[in-house]
């Protein structure tokens, strides 16, 4: 519970505030942008999104007992100022009931600003490292996370896969959670004793101010590829909304970037905080971290990280760079050099991504999150190189609804091309008709005849099982850890590892990284 006082305190220490009408000593304990959500002891905060604009939900949060109202000055036209006008123009005689009134220059970065005062600051509490980028997110979060707690380090991890607050596993909605469910499981990592935390910092949040970047002590770029058009619109502003993580750092964080991706010197060219580079031998020596793949297979990698040789657990040519990404961000995190080693050889795959099954049969199923054009290319690519000649590779994918419709065609020429068998099948419709996505997927393959499209992804895992031969392969991808499905009027429970473990009859043990 903040009062109001110190609340206009911290906007005006930001260089948000534009006026204030109030009592100073009111009391709030929350502040929400959802005006359903709104209690008598909370505040409402009106947020421009991109299909709606809260401000026009004043009228219900105010019906509800909003405490306070933060708002921008600019968006406040004619029909919405009545509702928060005064009837006198003092505070003693205002009409009861009528909330304190915070315009704003932008009411997102007031929200990230409050909420974090309201959880007492808890990212300056913590040792927070963030990473970015379109692929390897969860991977490098999760797999830096495992370092820093079997180091001995108490730690938090905040992203696609879900919550750890220290103590307890939450589900997870977003990979990076709005700004008072951000500030809360920061809050709940550091009563509940953490000293570090491992979160996802995605495109979406970055450009919704839903962080506070100034609290990032570590930030860590992956690589940067076609996502997310769909909201950002363009590819430059989607680089940019990443970009923002490193240019906001403060001088006394690290900043841990891929040289091997295109993009990785451009996103710290205007970054303060000490630069880390990762890359691998051959095309970049310089390199801080160099990494190098001496062995592949479906059960792991054989890799030279840092002049070091040894196994690992994770397969996939792209996750040698995600192991030396790892071991970067938990050097600068204070682990020896060694022991980081150490624990990333006997780290576990991540769960969801190129998770492996074994059928009793002999066939393959490896489960991954892959819902990029890039990603699953990598995926296919990865799989195609392990396995022998003679082996029939599988593809089973779909595209989301409400998403990118440019990616679609690419994904299915990607199948296409990387796979000797393609089902093509839903994801998450959402309120997208599935055979309109698969009408998409379409127009980016040459020979539709010769793949299998199957709306249903219950049926079409059952298809995979029931017309695979004994040592064949499937990639099944796009939903990995996922155990929903997302239609136009429900969300049912639907987990492809369970699927693929029903209908090949696969009874291997569950076993990931934390």
């Amino acid at each position: 519970m903040k009062t109001l006082a110190s609340c206009i305190e911290r906007l005006e220490a930001a260089g948000l505030l534009d006026s204030f009408r109030g009592r100073p000593d009111t009391t709030i304990d929350l502040l929400t942008a959802d005006s359903r959500e709104v209690g008598p002891t909370d505040g409402f905060v009106a947020i421009r999104g991109s299909s709606t604009d809260g401000h026009l939900f004043i009228d219900k949060a105010v019906s509800n007992g909003a405490t306070a109202i933060v708002c921008e000055a600019a968006r406040m036209d004619a029909s919405i100022r009545p509702v928060l006008a005064r009837e006198t123009k003092t505070e003693r005689d205002a009409r009861e009931g009528s909330p304190a009134v915070i315009e704003v220059t932008d009411s997102r970065k007031a929200w990230v600003e409050l909420a974090s005062l309201l959880s007492d600051d808890p990212g300056i509490h913590l040792t927070l490292a963030a990473v970015t980028g379109t692929n390897g997110k969860t991977t490098v979060a999760t797999l830096l996370h495992h370092v820093l707690l079997h180091a001995g380090k108490t730690c938090g991890l905040m992203g696609t896969t879900g919550i750890f607050d220290g103590q307890t596993h939450h589900e997870a909605t977003h990979t990076t959670p709005s700004p008072d469910c951000y500030f809360q499981h920061l809050g709940a990592m550091h009563a509940n004793g953490c000293s570090h935390a491992a979160l996802e910092a995605s495109s979406h949040a970055l450009d919704q101010h839903r962080i506070r970047i100034q609290d990032i002590d570590l930030a860590l770029f992956t690589n940067f590829t076609r996502d997310h058009l769909d909201y950002h619109g363009t590819e430059d502003a989607y680089f940019a909304a990443k970009k923002r993580l490193f240019d906001d750092l403060s001088s006394n964080a690290i900043a841990v970037t891929n040289l091997d991706d295109p993009k990785g010197r451009s996103i710290v060219a205007d970054c303060v905080a000490r630069t880390m580079t990762i890359g691998k031998a051959e095309a970049h020596p310089e390199a801080e971290i160099t990494w190098r793949i001496l062995d592949e297979s479906i059960e792991g990698l054989e890799l030279m990280i840092d002049g070091d040789r040894r196994r690992y657990q994770l397969a996939g040519a792209y996750n040698a760079f995600n192991l030396a990404a790892a071991l970067a961000g938990a050097i600068a995190l204070g682990v020896p050099r060694s022991e980081a080693l150490d624990l990333l050889a006997a780290c576990p795959p991540v769960r969801g991504r190129f998770e492996h099954l074994q059928s009793p049969d002999g066939r393959t199923v490896i489960i991954d999150y892959a819902h990029t054009p890039d990603a699953l290319e990598n995926v296919l690519t990865t799989v195609r190189a392990s396995i022998s000649k003679e082996t029939t590779l599988w593809c089973l994918f779909g595209c989301g609804g409400d998403r990118d419709r440019g990616k679609r065609p690419e994904m299915g020429a990607i199948a296409e091309a990387g796979a000797d068998r393609v089902i093509v099948t839903s994801d998450n419709p959402r309120s997208e008709d599935p055979a309109a996505i698969l009408e998409d997927i379409r127009q980016g393959v040459r020979s539709t005849s010769a793949m299998n499209w199957i709306e249903d992804r219950r049926e079409a895992i059952q298809f995979a099982a029931a017309n695979m031969a004994a040592g064949d392969t499937l990639v099944l991808a796009g939903k990995g850890h996922e155990t929903t499905q997302t239609l136009a009027d429900q969300t049912i429970h639907f987990d492809d590892r369970e699927e693929a473990r029903r209908a090949f009859g696969i009874t291997q043990p569950d076993t990931h990284a934390d």
